[in-house]
């Protein structure tokens, strides 16, 4: 009879602090979860020494590590000054890179939100200030389990090799040149000229000879044209993306050889790859662009890059 009241009392109390139990349990797992993830890098099945991997339904292109010529010669008058000097930089660590620009799906994914002008789930999400995409990095990083979770402000304020592995950030101005060029020396991937059956940009104002073709006047779906020699989609046209350094007009006048990364705060952020509104000359791997990291526009969107 006493085991019989007994049992009957731990199935009440139970009952009445359901409840209670139920968040303490999920507190539990939950915080473990969260140990195991910034401990075990297994449970998010990658394999750094692999040629691609895919997290949170990104895929990523690992970018060997090599030395390359960043910017335009002083002796082509029409490019702008602040592409200038050529000259060389050693990126001196293997990263990976988003294979295509984030899309509305993978944005609205991670924040819950979508305001981009053009909608469409494999269109790359635009409209999004560089503070926007800070938000969506260091949401995604707090999902993964990455240790610190605010790579941009970590990266302003101790540089590059601040970053943990096993974490999301945006790509430096060199690193994303890099990636463009994809060993050529062309200035475009693909070679010195470039038409909108090759990329997504106002096919009527090409460049260096090149045939004119159409002008969509709007982005199209991630990946549809052929991808670089590193196997990156878009690195020219669709939409510009931005880039983690402040943007200084001089800064290859000053900047290091290995890494370059500029840190010291400006009006602007750089960003990169030319867009879909923009004519042939705009497309270049070498071409810089710069605005407010308050402001958005329907041209820029934004590409990961993952720390090995």
């Amino acid at each position: 009879m006493k085991q019989k009241l007994f049992f009957l009392s731990i199935i009440l109390l139970i009952f009445l602090y359901r409840d209670s139990l139920t968040s303490i349990f999920k507190s539990f797992f939950d915080n473990k979860t969260i140990v195991s993830k910034e401990t075990d890098k297994k449970l998010l099945n990658i394999d750094t020494n692999s040629k691609s991997i895919n997290i949170e339904g990104i895929e990523l292109i690992k970018i060997p590590a090599g030395v390359f010529k960043m910017g335009s010669p002083e002796s082509i008058l029409s490019f702008s000054d602040d592409e200038k000097p050529l000259h060389g930089v050693k990126i001196s660590k293997a990263f990976f890179m988003g294979k295509y620009e984030i899309t509305q799906s993978q944005y609205r994914k991670i924040t819950g939100t979508n305001s981009s002008r053009f909608r469409g789930p494999n269109l790359p999400v635009e409209q999004v200030n560089w503070h926007s995409v800070q938000d969506f990095i260091t949401r995604l990083n707090r999902k993964i389990g990455c240790k610190i979770t605010n790579t941009l402000e970590l990266m302003d304020q101790q540089g590059l090799n601040a970053v943990p592995s096993g974490c999301f950030r945006l790509p430096t101005e060199a690193e994303w040149e890099y990636a463009a060029q994809a060993g050529s020396n062309s200035l475009y991937s693909i070679g010195n000229k470039l038409n909108s059956n090759q990329a997504n940009f106002d096919g009527r104002h090409p460049f260096n000879g090149a045939k004119k073709t159409m002008y969509r006047e709007r982005t199209i779906d991630v990946g549809s044209f052929r991808a670089n020699n590193f196997g990156l989609y878009d690195m020219h046209g669709n939409v510009s993306e931005w880039c983690q350094d402040w943007y200084s007009k001089n800064f290859y006048k000053k900047s290091s050889f290995t890494d370059p990364l500029n840190r010291s705060k400006t009006l602007s952020r750089s960003y990169r790859g030319g867009s879909w509104n923009l004519q042939g000359k705009s497309q270049r791997s070498a071409k810089r662009y710069s605005l407010s990291p308050i402001i958005h526009s329907i041209t820029i969107g934004f590409r990961l890059v993952f720390t090995v």
